[in-house]
């Protein structure tokens, strides 16, 4: 069962950021701390069409996370599951490959673009991004092996003069799976996929040419509810000074929030 709702650590500038902006940054999958992130049997590449908010559904603060990822002198926020869900009605969407999984699909409330190497005489479809995917609970795996299996398939394809073999390469199952090392983290996260639904289930020739024009958007930020800061609940790390504190709560008592 997905929790009503989950956390994300940071340092006290990036939460600054995140409350004036009101949005949260989703990383290239290939720039995330796990370089496995995205291991598959055709291309490395490929990971570069994904985009990662990562958050943690354990309630009770554990030292390593406030180590990893703030060094002991940030902060843990609290955010409701629909935060990007700018509709009422979220779908659940299932993926597409040989593993099973389901999607929470949220339309946000502008689209977003990512850019890619300037081709001027190739043309890609649909390269807006209207949708934000989950959260999904990461699935830890004890292998390598577990981490490529069913993101790509050879499929037999009926051409023209005979059947020939191609393959497909599920991207929505990209930025999914993690090593059970990693599991201490009981991660779920949000994801964005190049060219929305469109790019869910492509073959070799469409990866290509994609590899072949690399993303140059390094991240998106995108855009949260701002009911959302509603009732907020912030987490101070062991490190954080008095003084440090004391103006947190100044920046937090001065944000303005709509009703």
């Amino acid at each position: 069962m997905i929790p009503t709702h989950l956390y994300h650590y940071t340092s006290l500038e990036t939460l600054k950021l995140i409350l004036e902006t009101k949005t949260f940054r989703f990383n290239r999958l290939d720039r995330m701390n796990d370089l496995l992130e995205g291991l598959n049997k055709f291309s490395a590449k490929i990971k570069d069409n994904v985009f990662i908010s990562s958050w943690t559904e354990e309630a009770k603060d554990a030292l390593p996370m406030w180590k990893m990822y703030t060094n002991l002198k940030g902060i843990r926020i609290r955010m409701p599951i629909d935060m990007f869900a700018f509709e009422e009605k979220m779908e659940v969407v299932k993926s597409s490959g040989k593993v099973p999984h389901y999607n929470i699909r949220s339309k946000l409330n502008r689209t977003y673009e990512i850019k890619r190497f300037p081709i001027p005489d190739v043309k890609f479809e649909d390269p807006l991004i209207r949708f934000v995917y989950g959260p999904s609970r990461i699935d830890y795996v004890n292998s390598k092996y577990a981490l490529k299996k069913g993101l790509t398939e050879l499929k037999e394809v009926n051409g023209k003069a005979k059947p020939f073999k191609m393959r497909e390469i599920y991207i929505d199952q990209f930025g999914q799976r993690k090593l059970s090392f990693w599991k201490f983290e009981n991660e779920y996260r949000y994801r964005i996929f190049y060219g929305n639904l469109s790019m869910m289930a492509a073959n070799e020739e469409i990866i290509g040419t994609l590899i072949k024009y690399p993303v140059l958007t390094e991240f998106i930020d995108v855009e949260f509810k701002e009911e959302c800061l509603e009732g907020l609940e912030i987490l101070l790390g062991p490190k954080v000074s008095r003084k440090e504190r004391i103006e947190l709560e100044g920046f937090v008592s001065n944000l303005t929030i709509r009703n």
